[in-house]
Protein backbone atom coordinates (compact mmCIF):
# COMPACT_ATOMS: atom_id res chain seq x y z
CA UNK A 1 0.00 0.00 0.00
CA UNK A 2 1.36 3.64 -0.47
CA UNK A 3 1.77 4.74 3.12
CA UNK A 4 3.87 7.97 2.83
CA UNK A 5 4.97 9.14 -0.14
CA UNK A 6 6.45 12.11 1.52
CA UNK A 7 9.25 9.86 2.53
CA UNK A 8 10.54 8.81 -0.94
CA UNK A 9 14.06 10.23 -1.98
CA UNK A 10 14.42 8.22 -5.02
CA UNK A 11 12.38 7.11 -8.15
CA UNK A 12 12.77 3.65 -9.93
CA UNK A 13 11.19 2.62 -13.19
CA UNK A 14 10.24 -0.74 -14.22
CA UNK A 15 10.24 -0.48 -18.13
CA UNK A 16 7.27 -2.33 -19.70
CA UNK A 17 4.02 -0.97 -19.55
CA UNK A 18 5.51 2.17 -17.50
CA UNK A 19 8.33 3.68 -19.70
CA UNK A 20 7.37 2.09 -22.70
CA UNK A 21 5.07 -0.01 -24.63
CA UNK A 22 6.25 -2.85 -25.99
CA UNK A 23 3.21 -5.31 -26.14
CA UNK A 24 3.38 -4.86 -30.20
CA UNK A 25 7.30 -5.75 -30.44
CA UNK A 26 6.75 -8.35 -28.04
CA UNK A 27 4.12 -10.45 -29.64
CA UNK A 28 5.97 -9.72 -33.12
CA UNK A 29 9.15 -11.28 -31.45
CA UNK A 30 7.37 -13.99 -30.00
CA UNK A 31 5.75 -15.23 -33.11
CA UNK A 32 9.09 -14.91 -35.17
CA UNK A 33 11.16 -17.45 -32.44
CA UNK A 34 8.31 -19.21 -32.10
CA UNK A 35 7.92 -20.31 -35.86
CA UNK A 36 11.52 -20.00 -36.27
CA UNK A 37 12.02 -22.31 -33.72
CA UNK A 38 9.71 -24.81 -35.10
CA UNK A 39 10.98 -24.70 -38.46
CA UNK A 40 14.47 -23.95 -38.46
CA UNK A 41 15.39 -26.11 -34.79
CA UNK A 42 13.10 -28.78 -34.27
CA UNK A 43 12.37 -29.72 -38.57
CA UNK A 44 8.59 -30.23 -37.26
CA UNK A 45 7.12 -28.64 -40.85
CA UNK A 46 5.69 -25.21 -41.07
CA UNK A 47 2.50 -23.22 -40.34
CA UNK A 48 2.09 -19.76 -38.89
CA UNK A 49 1.01 -19.30 -34.58
CA UNK A 50 -2.01 -18.15 -33.71
CA UNK A 51 -2.08 -14.98 -31.85
CA UNK A 52 0.05 -15.28 -28.82
CA UNK A 53 -0.90 -12.52 -26.68
CA UNK A 54 -3.59 -14.43 -24.45
CA UNK A 55 -0.58 -17.15 -23.80
CA UNK A 56 1.69 -14.59 -22.78
CA UNK A 57 -0.64 -12.88 -21.18
CA UNK A 58 -1.89 -15.64 -18.64
CA UNK A 59 1.96 -16.35 -18.61
CA UNK A 60 2.51 -13.29 -16.88
CA UNK A 61 0.01 -13.42 -14.10
CA UNK A 62 0.86 -16.51 -12.92
CA UNK A 63 4.59 -15.42 -13.03
CA UNK A 64 6.08 -18.91 -13.98
CA UNK A 65 7.76 -18.54 -16.98
CA UNK A 66 8.85 -14.07 -16.76
CA UNK A 67 9.24 -13.11 -20.23
CA UNK A 68 8.14 -13.78 -23.44
CA UNK A 69 11.25 -15.96 -24.83
CA UNK A 70 10.15 -18.11 -21.95
CA UNK A 71 6.73 -18.41 -23.24
CA UNK A 72 7.95 -19.39 -26.54
CA UNK A 73 10.44 -22.03 -24.57
CA UNK A 74 7.32 -23.27 -22.67
CA UNK A 75 5.12 -23.67 -26.03
CA UNK A 76 7.73 -25.62 -28.14
CA UNK A 77 8.13 -27.68 -25.00
CA UNK A 78 3.92 -28.53 -24.93
CA UNK A 79 4.03 -28.36 -28.86
CA UNK A 80 6.74 -31.09 -29.19
CA UNK A 81 4.50 -34.33 -27.82
CA UNK A 82 1.77 -33.35 -30.20
CA UNK A 83 2.71 -35.63 -32.67
CA UNK A 84 1.57 -32.38 -35.18
CA UNK A 85 3.50 -30.86 -37.32
CA UNK A 86 1.61 -28.17 -38.19
CA UNK A 87 2.34 -25.68 -35.28
CA UNK A 88 -0.87 -23.91 -34.95
CA UNK A 89 -2.91 -26.96 -34.52
CA UNK A 90 0.28 -28.49 -31.80
CA UNK A 91 0.50 -25.58 -29.87
CA UNK A 92 -2.53 -26.28 -26.63
CA UNK A 93 -5.23 -24.19 -26.49
CA UNK A 94 -5.64 -21.28 -24.45
CA UNK A 95 -7.77 -22.67 -21.79
CA UNK A 96 -5.44 -25.91 -21.83
CA UNK A 97 -1.71 -23.21 -21.36
CA UNK A 98 -3.76 -21.99 -18.43
CA UNK A 99 -3.78 -25.21 -16.70
CA UNK A 100 -0.82 -26.32 -17.62
CA UNK A 101 0.64 -22.94 -16.14
CA UNK A 102 -1.09 -23.60 -13.20
CA UNK A 103 0.08 -27.35 -12.63
CA UNK A 104 3.83 -25.69 -13.41
CA UNK A 105 2.98 -23.41 -10.54
CA UNK A 106 2.69 -26.09 -8.09
CA UNK A 107 5.87 -26.87 -5.62
CA UNK A 108 6.02 -30.32 -6.94
CA UNK A 109 6.26 -29.31 -10.14
CA UNK A 110 8.39 -26.41 -10.06
CA UNK A 111 10.69 -28.40 -13.26
CA UNK A 112 8.04 -29.08 -15.41
CA UNK A 113 8.56 -27.04 -18.55
CA UNK A 114 12.52 -28.18 -17.94
CA UNK A 115 11.87 -31.77 -17.94
CA UNK A 116 9.97 -31.63 -21.64
CA UNK A 117 12.37 -28.47 -23.04
CA UNK A 118 13.26 -29.38 -26.39
CA UNK A 119 15.78 -26.75 -27.25
CA UNK A 120 17.74 -24.88 -24.46
CA UNK A 121 15.82 -22.06 -22.87
CA UNK A 122 18.71 -19.48 -22.66
CA UNK A 123 19.01 -20.07 -26.61
CA UNK A 124 15.66 -19.42 -26.91
CA UNK A 125 15.82 -16.08 -25.09
CA UNK A 126 19.14 -15.07 -27.17
CA UNK A 127 16.81 -15.72 -30.20
CA UNK A 128 14.03 -13.56 -29.30
CA UNK A 129 16.54 -10.99 -28.29
CA UNK A 130 18.00 -10.75 -31.24
CA UNK A 131 15.24 -10.68 -33.34
CA UNK A 132 13.87 -8.07 -31.16
CA UNK A 133 16.67 -5.95 -31.62
CA UNK A 134 17.70 -6.82 -35.31
CA UNK A 135 18.85 -4.29 -36.82
CA UNK A 136 17.66 -2.19 -39.54
CA UNK A 137 17.70 -2.94 -43.29
CA UNK A 138 17.67 -0.50 -46.17
CA UNK A 139 16.64 -1.30 -49.97
CA UNK A 140 18.76 0.27 -52.72
CA UNK A 141 16.94 3.33 -52.67
CA UNK A 142 17.86 3.98 -49.24
CA UNK A 143 14.33 3.21 -47.94
CA UNK A 144 14.10 1.14 -44.89
CA UNK A 145 12.53 -2.07 -46.24
CA UNK A 146 12.76 -4.21 -42.47
CA UNK A 147 14.67 -4.53 -39.34
CA UNK A 148 13.95 -5.57 -35.58
CA UNK A 149 10.40 -6.15 -33.96
CA UNK A 150 11.92 -3.10 -31.63
CA UNK A 151 10.78 -0.43 -34.06
CA UNK A 152 6.98 -1.41 -32.89
CA UNK A 153 7.93 -0.26 -29.78
CA UNK A 154 6.03 3.21 -28.02
CA UNK A 155 7.27 5.56 -25.72
CA UNK A 156 5.06 6.17 -22.98
CA UNK A 157 6.79 8.53 -20.65
CA UNK A 158 7.50 11.75 -22.08
CA UNK A 159 9.92 13.33 -19.83
CA UNK A 160 13.66 13.37 -19.04
CA UNK A 161 14.85 11.02 -16.14
CA UNK A 162 17.56 14.41 -15.72
CA UNK A 163 14.29 16.56 -15.66
CA UNK A 164 12.74 15.13 -12.35
CA UNK A 165 13.21 15.51 -8.73
CA UNK A 166 14.70 13.26 -7.55
CA UNK A 167 17.17 10.37 -8.21
CA UNK A 168 16.30 7.70 -11.04
CA UNK A 169 17.06 4.13 -11.71
CA UNK A 170 15.91 1.66 -14.17
CA UNK A 171 14.58 -1.72 -12.65
CA UNK A 172 13.74 -4.29 -15.44
CA UNK A 173 13.94 -8.32 -16.16
CA UNK A 174 14.69 -7.06 -20.01
CA UNK A 175 18.61 -8.44 -20.36
CA UNK A 176 20.83 -5.20 -21.49
CA UNK A 177 20.22 -5.26 -25.11
CA UNK A 178 16.45 -5.44 -24.62
CA UNK A 179 16.62 -2.25 -22.06
CA UNK A 180 18.72 -0.16 -24.72
CA UNK A 181 16.31 -0.73 -27.41
CA UNK A 182 14.04 0.89 -24.50
CA UNK A 183 16.29 3.63 -24.22
CA UNK A 184 16.17 3.94 -27.31
CA UNK A 185 12.56 4.22 -27.99
CA UNK A 186 12.72 6.99 -25.02
CA UNK A 187 15.79 8.79 -26.45
CA UNK A 188 17.49 8.07 -23.25
CA UNK A 189 20.22 6.62 -24.55
CA UNK A 190 22.48 8.75 -22.15
CA UNK A 191 20.92 6.94 -19.19
CA UNK A 192 23.71 6.25 -16.54
CA UNK A 193 24.97 2.77 -16.77
CA UNK A 194 25.15 2.67 -12.73
CA UNK A 195 21.55 3.55 -12.42
CA UNK A 196 20.30 0.69 -14.50
CA UNK A 197 19.78 -2.48 -13.69
CA UNK A 198 18.70 -5.09 -16.06
CA UNK A 199 18.06 -9.08 -16.56
CA UNK A 200 17.14 -8.91 -12.75
CA UNK A 201 15.61 -12.19 -10.86
CA UNK A 202 15.66 -10.74 -7.22
CA UNK A 203 15.30 -7.53 -5.94
CA UNK A 204 19.18 -7.08 -5.31
CA UNK A 205 19.56 -4.48 -7.87
CA UNK A 206 17.15 -2.03 -6.39
CA UNK A 207 18.90 -1.98 -2.73
CA UNK A 208 21.90 -1.56 -5.08
CA UNK A 209 21.31 1.75 -6.52
CA UNK A 210 19.64 2.97 -2.97
CA UNK A 211 22.49 1.87 -0.65
CA UNK A 212 24.75 3.93 -4.21
CA UNK A 213 22.63 6.91 -3.93
CA UNK A 214 22.41 7.11 -0.12
CA UNK A 215 18.62 6.26 -0.36
CA UNK A 216 16.29 4.52 1.44
CA UNK A 217 12.64 4.93 0.64
CA UNK A 218 11.99 4.70 -3.34
CA UNK A 219 9.37 5.22 -5.17
CA UNK A 220 8.77 2.03 -7.33
CA UNK A 221 6.70 2.54 -10.30
CA UNK A 222 6.12 -1.03 -11.95
CA UNK A 223 3.55 -2.46 -15.15
CA UNK A 224 5.05 -5.82 -16.12
CA UNK A 225 3.71 -8.42 -13.25
CA UNK A 226 7.35 -9.61 -12.90
CA UNK A 227 8.81 -6.76 -12.19
CA UNK A 228 6.54 -5.53 -10.36
CA UNK A 229 6.20 -9.29 -8.15
CA UNK A 230 10.45 -8.20 -7.69
CA UNK A 231 10.09 -4.77 -6.13
CA UNK A 232 7.11 -5.52 -3.54
CA UNK A 233 9.78 -8.40 -2.91
CA UNK A 234 12.24 -5.50 -1.79
CA UNK A 235 9.76 -4.92 0.77
CA UNK A 236 10.77 -0.90 1.52
CA UNK A 237 9.42 2.19 -0.12
CA UNK A 238 6.57 2.68 -1.89
CA UNK A 239 5.02 0.44 -4.69
CA UNK A 240 2.70 1.71 -8.00
CA UNK A 241 0.91 -0.57 -10.32
CA UNK A 242 0.74 0.97 -13.97
CA UNK A 243 -2.08 -0.10 -15.57
CA UNK A 244 -4.14 -3.34 -14.53
CA UNK A 245 -0.98 -5.66 -14.28
CA UNK A 246 -1.77 -7.34 -11.03
CA UNK A 247 -2.40 -6.64 -7.09
CA UNK A 248 -5.47 -4.52 -6.62
CA UNK A 249 -4.38 -3.24 -2.86
CA UNK A 250 -1.53 -1.19 -4.77
CA UNK A 251 -2.30 2.32 -5.67
CA UNK A 252 -3.56 1.67 -9.35
CA UNK A 253 -2.33 5.08 -12.02
CA UNK A 254 -3.11 5.11 -15.80
CA UNK A 255 0.47 6.58 -16.84
CA UNK A 256 3.71 7.07 -14.96
CA UNK A 257 3.26 10.65 -15.73
CA UNK A 258 -0.03 10.59 -13.42
CA UNK A 259 1.37 8.86 -10.61
CA UNK A 260 4.17 11.45 -10.47
CA UNK A 261 2.06 14.19 -10.70
CA UNK A 262 -0.65 13.32 -7.95
CA UNK A 263 2.40 12.02 -5.46
CA UNK A 264 5.04 14.29 -6.00
CA UNK A 265 3.42 17.19 -7.53
CA UNK A 266 5.86 16.91 -10.82
CA UNK A 267 3.59 18.81 -14.24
Amino acid sequence: MLLSPSRADCIVFGVDGVLVDGGAAELSAAASCLSLCWDEKLKLGGGQPPDLSPYIAAAEKSLVLSSAGDVVWGLLAVAAVSGKNDLAEALPSVQAWERILKTASEPSESGFFSARAVIDRIAVNSLYWQIYNAPAKFNAEGIKVSGGAAALEKRLFKRRWDQLPMRVGIFTTRPESGLKAALTTLEWEDFPREQMFFGQTTPDGIETFCRSRGCSWPLCIGGAPAELHLMEQYGKGDFIVIGGAMNADTPHFSSAADALRAILGVV
